[in-house]
């Protein structure tokens, strides 16, 4: 396997891992379940696009961050 596969494996876990609780997170904060979705997901592109520096640190802590950013920035532009 190559750094690449290996990488995405990574956070193919990390997001059946946590993607669920994200969502929870998003909507119990008032987002629709779609949108919710959508803002996961675009979380999990955004660590996988930077994850050769992430990978061995607190990647939750970012994930979370990312997502508050989008929840609080992005809403109006949906």
């Amino acid at each position: 396997m190559n750094e690449k596969e290996q990488y995405d494996n990574e956070v193919i876990d990390l997001f059946r891992e946590h993607g669920g609780v994200m969502e929870g997170f998003l909507i119990r904060r008032g987002i629709p379940r779609q949108i919710a979705e959508e803002i996961v997901n675009d979380v999990f592109a955004g660590l996988r696009l930077h994850w050769h520096r992430l990978r061995d640190g607190n990647r939750m802590s970012y994930a979370y961050r990312i997502a508050t950013t989008d929840l609080v920035g992005g809403m109006s532009s949906r």
